[in-house]
């Protein structure tokens, strides 16, 4: 009896040591997250971490403002959000391979649980399969580090409705040298069934801990997965770690089927690698910060958060986990020939992209997109169906309810939620549209010729559209986007086909070598083509033409009826684009496209260099605009252009022919060569004080040129410019005032213009 009672004593004294708080909590950093994993507590609901740096936490320190976040039971665990079969892998067009289920080969990559640390770096280069997955038992929290030093944690267990506050050795950590740095991305599978050939490997990027709306992730099924994937495989020339190889182009692929279910990749040649990015079904935007989607799955209940605020997560794990892939060590990417392509959703999905994060990409093709937003009324279309079904020569039509889809996402257009950016890593530029509203910024024919974008140097744009398309309801986005493309100067190429939804998913051009999108790089100048006049069909009626064949032709190629050189397309023994802070040209001719019924021969077009690398007009300044002979000897035509407000110089109605001249720019009077060879302080801060204001408020830039002129363009909130003028760099930066009398209160965006910077900064006008 007496070792009886010994015996339930130790057992009751063991068992009640630490009753309710998680064992061997471990914690390592990578690439700005700390990865924080534990023992769980049987029958706890909920785990809380708390986080100080410098000096450890104590008990009185397990409150809101250490707290960081909490992870649910059993969090090392997928949910079903991550693919069918816990993850299986399909490869379009490798039927040669495997059955075909229903989209090609099936690898079974069989991940059930978190993967968090490469299974390249564990195991080796030649390692095959997935990497180690958390134990059973075992939970993750994933931290993106905000504040920088030596982290201290803490993780707790609430369990019967009570947390456990007590600290000890298994359930707290301490890591060194935690940094603020762009998150990074790990191997979690590597496959290949041929020695050698079509390698495939398996990536994985965790989301960001704090502001994440975990009830996104899987409105249908829940699952709440911390993480999203992207999957690249290799042509038959192409071995993976290919370290100490020449840098190589990459284009990553937007799908339409985007959503919990298939990861898409497809055979490569050995020109340009391809990678398949993973998304959800939101359009790869994003969704309201607050809203609960598993408790309204697929729309029903109330519309998504009509008080709510739209937060762009989705570009976020986009933009992070491309330039993660950009800069991994297993790969050499040229970063001057990223490419981005997409159709259907993934074609909405690219436009965007390429238009909000244009410092990253070098050009890109969309096809099928969704353009306009804002304006799309599902219900109006339909009320025309039986007009469209008689000019398509088709039984019926039926227009998808897009809009009802995006407003579950967005919220209602009535409400018209504003959105915010908040990722400093890589949404820092678009900052200073928060508080915009979301349908607005979701059509891209404003935002396209919107003056709050117009210095915005986007890559050059390659879309493509069916006229009889009813999924992307091509009557009502293909009206207007070619003249919206035409009037923002920017370079772009615009094909429309007679054809239905997904048929035209690859970039064709008429058989021409150059415009192509996978021959131009982010670090080289392109032309802004505009009202060419070889543009067979006239923008107006690209949506309502279904007799393309009265024309000669299928299709109609809008702009590309002129080439140019460039460092990956040799004309006329000409490769580059002189690009020097005095002087632009470039090497330009008209092309027949026969395909596309263009003629070539002599035409005109408005010409704009865009994405210079060192040609920045000055405002103020004049041009002469010449037509020269490729020796340079014999002028054809010239005329003197001025810089526009945003930045820019055009020569309209060049004259182009099919033996080909140089286009020139060259400075005829205004700022000196040396002063516009001297180079800005890029280190510019705009302020305005006070703000909101009435009826002034003062305009200060920081780090401004002296004698630099900067021109101060006021905006409203429709775009539109209401007041403009020119200053001194050295009058900015003690202030320049801002009166604002004769305007009626609202919302106001100051840009400052100067060699092609400019920074632009909200204010709000209270009367």
């Amino acid at each position: 009896m007496k070792h009886l009672l010994k015996i339930i004593f130790i057992v009751f004294i063991v068992s009640n040591v630490y009753p309710s708080t998680p064992t061997n909590v471990t914690a390592f950093y990578r690439e700005g997250q700390t990865f924080i994993t534990w023992t769980e507590v049987s029958g706890a609901a909920e785990y809380r971490v708390y986080r100080k740096t410098g000096s450890a936490l104590s008990t009185a320190d397990l409150n809101s403002a250490y707290y960081i976040g909490s992870a649910s039971q059993n969090s090392g665990a997928l949910g079903s959000v991550f693919g069918v079969n816990s993850g299986d892998l399909y490869y379009r067009g490798i039927s040669t391979f495997g059955p075909d289920e229903p989209y090609g080969l099936k690898i079974p990559v069989n991940i059930s649980r978190y993967v968090i640390t490469d299974c390249i770096v564990e195991h080796g280069i030649d390692h095959a399969g997935k990497g180690d997955e958390l134990p059973a038992g075992t939970g993750l929290y994933v931290h993106r580090i905000r504040e920088e030093g030596n982290g201290n944690y803490v993780v707790t267990a609430i369990t019967g409705g009570t947390e456990d506050k007590s600290i000890n050795a298994g359930n707290s950590v301490a890591v060194s040298s935690e940094a603020i740095a762009p998150p990074g991305i790990i191997c979690i599978y590597q496959g290949e069934w041929s020695a050698g050939k079509h390698q495939c490997r398996l990536y994985a990027y965790f989301y960001d801990d704090n502001g994440f709306n975990l009830y996104s992730m899987n409105p249908t099924t829940g699952g709440g997965n911390i993480w999203n994937t992207l999957s690249v495989m290799w042509g038959d020339s192409y071995v993976l770690g290919r370290s100490g190889t020449s840098a190589h182009p990459i284009t990553f692929a937007l799908t339409g089927y985007s959503g919990p279910g298939l990861i898409f990749n497809t055979a490569r040649g050995s020109t340009i690698d391809q990678v398949f990015m993973n998304g959800y079904r939101d359009w790869y935007t994003g969704w309201c910060k607050h809203y609960d989607y598993q408790a309204h799955p697929n729309g029903s209940g109330p519309v998504a958060g009509d008080n709510d605020t739209m937060v762009f997560y989705q570009e976020e794990y986009l933009i992070n986990s491309m330039k993660a892939f950009a800069r991994h060590p297993d790969f050499n990417v040229d970063t001057n020939r990223i490419y981005l392509t997409g159709g259907s959703m993934g074609g909405t999905g690219t436009v965007q992209l390429l238009s909000r994060y244009y410092d990253f990409f070098a050009s890109g093709y969309a096809s099928d997109a969704f353009v306009d937003w804002e304006t799309y009324n599902t219900a109006n279309l339909n009320d025309s169906a039986a007009y469209w079904a008689s000019q398509w020569g088709i039984p019926s039509v039926s227009f998808a309810q897009w809009d009802v889809n995006a407003s579950w996402k967005w919220g209602s257009k009535e409400a018209n939620l504003s959105f915010m950016y908040k990722d400093p890593a890589c949404q820092s530029h678009l900052f200073k549209f928060n508080g915009m509203p979301i349908w607005w910024w979701q059509n891209q024919k404003k935002q396209a010729t919107t003056p709050l974008r117009a210095a915005e140097e986007w890559p050059m744009m390659f879309i493509g559209h069916g006229n009889q398309d009813p999924s992307c309801a091509s009557p009502h986005h293909i009206p207007g986007w070619a003249d919206s493309l035409n009037a923002s100067k920017r370079a772009w190429g615009y094909r429309v086909a007679v054809a239905g939804h997904g048929a035209i998913n690859s970039f064709y051009n008429g058989g021409v070598a150059f415009p192509d999108p996978y021959k131009l790089k982010r670090n080289e100048a392109v032309l802004g083509i505009s009202n060419l006049s070889s543009n067979v069909v006239p923008f107006s009626q690209l949506a309502y033409r279904y007799d393309f064949a009265s024309l000669g032709v299928g299709q109609a190629l809008e702009n590309f009826g002129v080439t140019w050189a460039c460092s990956l397309n040799t004309l006329d023994a000409v490769n580059r684009i002189i690009d020097s802070t005095d002087v632009f040209r470039a090497w330009v001719k008209s092309q027949a496209i026969p395909n596309g019924s263009i003629p070539g021969g002599n035409q005109t077009a408005d010409i704009t260099p865009r994405r210079a690398q060192h040609f920045r007009p000055m405002p103020t300044a004049t041009f002469e605009a010449k037509s020269l002979s490729k020796d340079f000897a014999t002028t054809y035509a010239s005329k003197d252009v001025t810089v526009d407000e945003y930045g820019h110089v055009t020569y309209t109605s060049f004259p182009l022919t099919s033996t080909g001249s140089w286009l020139e720019f060259r400075y005829k009077d205004g700022p000196s060569a040396a002063h516009r060879a001297a180079p800005e302080n890029s280190d510019v801060a705009l302020s305005i004080s006070p703000n909101p204001f009435n009826p002034a408020t003062k305009i200060t830039l920081s780090g401004a040129g002296a004698q630099s002129l900067y021109r101060i363009c006021i905006y409203d909130i429709n775009g539109h410019l209401v007041d403009s003028f020119i200053v001194r760099g050295f009058q900015l930066s003690t202030g320049v005032v801002w009166n604002a009398t004769r305007f009626s209160s609202g919302i106001f965006f100051v840009k400052a213009v100067s060699k092609g910077m400019a920074v632009t900064k909200q204010v709000f006008l209270l009367k």
